[in-house]
């Protein structure tokens, strides 16, 4: 589950505001990058999660893939120059990299439109608010 926590200054305590008990779309990211959300979740519920390691991230960097929400183009000419953007570009490099929303099993005209005017969106706003 996904939840939100905001801090209340008027009794300097954390609230959950908002909680959804699917999983959210940046645990693509993880799934991409090998961690199985569902065993852990089946692995919990019937009391074996305890016997299996804690999976911080993929240690085999062979493997590794980037999330992307926007297109690799955008990502090219906005992301921040450093350490994290380098592994980025060359994953993307080595087309290692996926999108949450571009689901082979479910791709169709109609989902080809929605990307196409997701990207155009995401183009528009990014050169708006954000400086290149």
């Amino acid at each position: 589950a996904n939840f939100d926590l905001k801090y209340d200054q008027r009794d300097h305590k954390f609230k959950v505001f908002e909680m959804n008990v699917r999983l959210g779309r940046s645990n693509f990211w993880a799934s991409l990058n090998g961690v199985n959300w569902m065993e852990y979740l089946i692995s919990d519920y019937d009391g074996t999660l305890g016997e299996k390691p804690v999976v911080f991230a993929n240690a085999d960097q062979s493997k590794w893939q980037v999330w992307m929400a926007i297109s690799p183009r955008l990502f090219k000419k906005y992301a921040r120059n450093n350490a994290a953007t380098d592994v980025a570009l060359k994953l993307l490099a080595d087309g290692k990299y996926g999108y949450t929303y571009k689901y082979a099993a479910d791709w169709n005209y109609q989902r080809f439109m929605n990307y196409w005017r997701a990207n155009r969106n995401f183009a528009k706003y990014y050169a708006k608010y954000f400086k290149a």
